[in-house]
């Protein structure tokens, strides 16, 4: 496979929702490089020089995904008898992010005798906004308060505008040669022997929150250790198929790398890096559902935090809704003075709907009755949301509006402005009943009834059950396509079918909500060659008008997309069609560095010798992109739990390319497991290795299409 850099244009070290975003090289100044932390761009501008030149890049290594080292040399600069030979000098910076940046700069003289230069540092803040930065919102300069410190070494930048504040802290530490502050730039005159070092450390912190220390060394060992103990809790893999098993671990380690919040030992994720290191609640609620299987602590603290954020009132400007859950928090200038909606913002059609699917699906991995017990109330009004806002003719199915004028258009997973269209490749315009979220309603809709039904309440369960029936009925004479074997994208405001072929039908495989004999011609339909690529599934037909594989969501691969859609369509016995996603999208994070997926990547064709085209503006890491690692092993190795019976159903199906793995350290119902696949497709075997708890196991043969039910409530879906 080609080694691709996804991020092309950046280099991103991250902690939290601290971000270092450079050029290839190091530097921060073009577009939306920069030094962020809660959606504000600290550092704009930063670029060292000697006496005026550029160094020359020579390399770089990232050991961690907090940490980074630069290296480069000198050009030829000045003339005899002062000249210093090019190539003569090493320049190494290397950086660490905590809450702060810690970054050394280092310069050895290798020249054949003493050297003198001048070493400039610029440094500059504009406290951009990220939706700034992003161009959704337009860019403003600003005015902000400098103070210069000579005896402390300490710069500080201070810009506030009404109640909001942000101050920039700059000390530098450990200087061989002290620093000279003039007009924004920071001076040093170097002097060296030959083979002697110059040094200086610099240490940024925002407001009061404390830099990185200059024994930074015990530091990067403890995120190290802490990063180590983050990969020991998580299910193993162990394959002879190499890059499957690095794929898998470096899944493990871009989801520990996005832990955002943590409370009571329960991380929230953010959704990805560098433009979304902040709450979301639809893509943290589809990365706990995926990283059950790998036993990632999400799950009990996104239902946690997102029940906090949970809706009480109505408000227009930022669409909150009594039991509507959050589509994104940010905490910057924009947010703050009340400029965009996003205190939290409130535009999200899923999200309520997944909130429940996700209680059920921890349920059924931990057997834990408290959890249901806990987090009753909160899925109960996300489900009361649904059936009275949620609703918003009264006609039985979920729609969108956005009622807020910064308000998103699309409201569904696919959330551009440009991401719903008709057959002929117009925009449908909102209100929306788009289909996938149907599914997930029907889903949560049967969950909340076996959940009501395990705590006891009967009465309530009944009733969600009909409104799944009646449910089921309506949706499969409303959006069923006859002619094209698939479901409509949605349903459009005067309730006309939107008869567009897109991947969101392939989430009602997942759901449940296909009827047996529909499946399999929706399960060709989504693998027929205007929709796959060969890398995935696309999000639109490349028969439609507006689909262009370079789009954020009108032909484009989304890694999370297609993993929901392999598990459903394993759900449904085409273990062959999910196999082939599976293919697809590991070869495609072989493809690239660290065996990373990203966001997202062009819906280009697949062809002999060439690579999946990266989108230019891909977060990586990104939680669900990762996350969908664990959903298709999940897929391909048929592991559903049973709590009921504290058994786990197995149903290997592995591909060719995959015909060995064994899995260790999975954990369910607070136990241990290690399992061991072999064989190909329906003569695929399992053998338990080991057992820690109450777990038994059940295989089931994977040579005949069935619907796999959810265990525990059931076979009937309508």
């Amino acid at each position: 496979m080609t080694d691709l850099s996804l991020s092309q244009r950046y280099i991103t070290i991250h902690y939290k929702n601290t971000l270092l975003v450079t050029d290839q090289q190091g530097w921060i100044g073009e577009e939306r490089t920069g030094l962020y932390s809660n959606d504000t761009r600290y550092v704009s501008t930063y670029r060292l020089t000697l006496n005026g030149f550029e160094p020359s890049f020579l390399g770089l290594s990232r050991p961690f995904y907090f940490a980074q080292a630069f290296f480069y040399t000198n050009p030829r600069i000045g003339t005899a008898p002062n000249l210093i030979p090019e190539n003569s000098l090493l320049l190494k910076v290397s950086r660490f992010i905590q809450e702060g940046v810690h970054e050394d700069i280092e310069i050895t003289n290798y020249a054949a005798k003493p050297v003198q230069l001048t070493l400039v540092m610029n440094i500059g803040s504009d406290f951009a906004d990220i939706f700034q930065v992003r161009e959704i919102e337009r860019l403003v300069p600003r005015i902000a308060q400098t103070r210069w410190d000579a005896k402390t070494a300490t710069l500080a930048i201070h810009y506030r505008k009404g109640d909001f504040s942000r101050v920039l802290t700059c000390r530098f530490r450990g200087y061989t040669s002290p620093p000279i502050h003039s007009l924004g730039a920071m001076t040093f005159l170097v002097e060296l022997a030959n083979g002697s070092v110059w040094h200086a450390c610099l240490e940024i912190h925002f407001e009061d929150r404390p830099a990185p220390g200059h024994a930074h060394a015990h530091t990067l060992e403890a995120l190290d250790a802490d990063l180590k103990k983050w990969r020991s809790e998580t299910a193993h893999l162990q394959t002879p198929a190499i890059q499957v098993e690095r794929t898998y671990e470096q899944a493990v380690a871009d989801i520990g790398s996005l832990r955002l919040e943590e409370e009571n030992g329960r991380w929230f994720p953010a959704a990805g890096v560098p433009w979304y290191a902040a709450v979301f609640g639809r893509d943290a609620l589809i990365t706990a559902l995926q990283t059950l299987t790998a036993y990632c602590p999400f799950g009990a603290g996104v239902l946690d935090r997102l029940a906090q954020l949970q809706g009480k009132k109505i408000d227009r400007w930022t669409e909150e809704e009594p039991g509507k859950l959050p589509h994104e928090l940010r905490r910057g200038e924009l947010a703050a003075l009340g400029k965009i909606p996003h205190t939290p913002y409130y535009g999200t059609v899923d999200a309520p709907l997944l909130y429940v699917i996700l209680l059920h699906e921890l349920y059924r991995f931990t057997a834990d009755r408290k959890l249901l017990e806990r987090f009753y109330a909160p899925a109960a009004a996300c489900l009361a949301w649904a059936n009275r806002y949620g609703d918003i003719d009264g006609d039985g199915f979920v729609e969108y509006r956005p009622t807020s004028p910064k308000g998103y258009r699309n409201q569904g997973w696919k959330d551009a402005f440009d991401a719903v269209v008709y057959p002929d490749g117009s925009l449908v315009e909102p209100p929306i009943a788009i289909c996938e979220v149907q599914g997930y309603y029907y889903d949560a809709l049967l969950r909340m009834a076996d959940i009501a039904r395990t705590l006891g309440r009967s009465e309530e369960g009944a009733g969600y059950a009909r409104r799944a029936k009646d449910l089921f009925e309506r949706f499969n004479r409303a959006f069923w396509l006859e002619s094209e074997g698939t479901y409509a994208f949605g349903l459009d405001p005067r309730k006309q079918r939107v008869e567009t072929v897109a991947s969101n039908a392939g989430h009602l495989l997942w759901s449940g909500i296909v009827p047996l004999e529909r499946a399999e011609r929706l399960a060709n339909r989504l693998l027929s060659n205007d929709m796959f690529s060969g890398w995935g599934i696309r999000t639109l037909s490349a028969a439609n008008p507006a689909f262009d594989p370079v789009s954020y969501q009108r032909g484009s691969v989304w890694p999370h997309d297609n993993a929901i859609i392999a598990l459903g369509l394993k759900r449904y016995g085409f273990w062959q069609h999910s196999n082939r996603i599976a293919e697809g999208l590991f070869d495609a994070a072989a493809s690239y560095r660290r065996n990373s997926l990203p966001e997202v990547f062009a819906g280009i064709a697949r062809r002999p010798g060439n690579a999946p085209v990266p989108y230019a503006e891909a977060n990586l890491p990104q939680a669900w992109a990762a996350g969908s690692i664990f959903m298709l092993l999940r897929a391909t190795l048929g592991l559903e739990p049973d709590p009921v019976h504290r058994r786990l159903v197995v149903s290997p199906t592995l591909p060719d390319w995959l015909p060995e793995l064994t899995l260790r350290n999975f954990t369910v119902f607070q136990g241990k497991v290690d399992l061991h696949f072999s064989g190909v497709g329906a003569d695929s075997k399992v053998e338990m290795i080991r057992c820690q708890g109450d777990v038994t196991i059940e295989v089931r043969a994977g040579d005949r299409a069935y619907p796999l039910p959810i265990i525990g409530i059931g076979t009937d879906r309508g």
